[in-house]
């Protein structure tokens, strides 16, 4: 995002800004299936 002089933006609009920003922040997980998770528990335990 290019720089903004946030001192000129109302108090919704500092809101709705922040929110946007908290929203980019998110990570996409990863989904296991069960016989993944079975898969990757096996090779910590020889490790």
């Amino acid at each position: 995002m290019p720089y903004m002089n946030v001192g000129t933006l109302s108090r919704s609009e500092l809101q709705l800004l922040n929110q946007l920003h908290c929203r980019r922040k998110r990570r996409h997980r990863t989904i296991f299936t069960d016989e993944q998770l079975e898969a990757l528990e096996h090779l910590f335990q020889e490790t």
